[in-house]
């Protein structure tokens, strides 16, 4: 999981979590590099991980920022950012695509417990494969990454 260092990692009842979390802190580069070989040393080990590529909350953000829906202009995504495609580009690794409703209603910004009562609505599509590459390049990462925006502007709009 990615929780964001500057918003979450460093809260008290964070701690219980902190061992199964990868931290991503955002804009220090070597800090996004070490987590990403780190999500790559989870899967390689067997293990699994969920990531948020959209490097942030929906609601936040500038306008050239997001993917709006076609069908449904109140929906919109975040454009992904590149760690997902690094990731994959250095394994064979499934990503499965989730497109989450409602997460604002019961996490809004600013709010830091949950508000259980308020219903999300959870679609999952089906998996996004990859093949290892030798020597990934930048423009393999890049592909891996839009393949995976794909998915999951195809699951907003069927939303």
């Amino acid at each position: 999981s990615k929780p964001d260092k500057g918003n979450y990692w460093d809260l008290w009842f964070m701690a219980p979590l902190r061992l199964r979390f990868i931290p991503v802190p955002r804009g220090n580069g070597r800090g996004e590099i070490k987590a990403v070989v780190s999500a790559i040393r989870v899967l390689r080990s067997g293990g699994k991980i969920i990531i948020f590529p959209e490097g942030g909350r929906t609601s936040k953000g500038k306008e050239g920022d997001f993917i709006v829906s076609s069908k449904n202009p109140a929906l919109r995504l975040r454009k992904l950012k590149n760690g997902i495609g690094w990731i994959m580009s250095a394994g064979n690794f499934a990503v499965l695509p989730v497109f989450a409703l409602g997460v604002d209603k019961v996490l809004p910004v600013g709010c830091y417990f949950p508000r259980f009562w308020r219903g999300i609505s959870i679609h999952i599509g089906g998996p996004v494969f990859t093949k290892l590459k030798e020597h990934a390049t930048r423009e393999y990462a890049l592909e891996q990454t839009a393949r995976v925006q794909k998915a999951l502007v195809d699951l907003m709009e069927n939303v």
